[in-house]
């Protein structure tokens, strides 16, 4: 197949009360904690997903056996050419999957993103923040394509 990405970016310029929770998740009861990003990435490069020093975007993760909240850096000093990059890089983009891939159950499957439901910005968004945070959660519904077709999972 051919489907890289698929989305919706909703940008809201909103100056009056701005929301730290874009989805629900408690964040006084953590179960786990790192900022062992070296760690998380070969976890996940044991299921098979290989991220390069660029891709590696993550500082630290905070979750539940059902949410993470993560902290990714937007350190873009290794990009040559950002003239065309007002909001998010390609590979910001990316790392905002990382987090959510470290609570998918095993260890022997991959599964591959080919759509994201959505994104919300908050307020003005431009290159120069230097940090992002990403809040996902796990509903045991997942889906995707493999060499037979689509197929959904619950």
């Amino acid at each position: 197949f051919t489907l890289h990405a698929h989305g919706q970016i909703e940008i809201n310029n909103i100056t009056q009360h701005q929301s730290t929770t874009l989805l629900n998740i408690d964040t006084t009861h953590y179960t786990w904690s790192t900022h062992d990003m070296t760690n998380v990435y070969n976890h996940l490069l044991t299921r098979g997903y290989q991220y390069g020093s660029s891709f590696q975007k993550m500082q630290s993760l905070h979750g539940t056996a059902t949410s993470v909240v993560a902290q990714l850096t937007n350190d873009l000093s290794a990009i040559n050419d950002l003239s065309s990059y007002r909001l998010l890089h390609p590979t910001l983009m990316d790392a905002c999957l990382h987090p959510i891939l470290t609570l998918i159950p095993g260890f022997d499957t991959t599964f591959i993103p080919v759509g994201v439901q959505k994104i919300v910005n908050i307020g003005k968004m431009d290159l120069s923040y230097p940090n992002l945070e990403v809040r996902g959660k796990y509903r045991d519904n997942i889906s995707g394509l493999g060499q037979d077709g689509t197929y959904t999972l619950d």
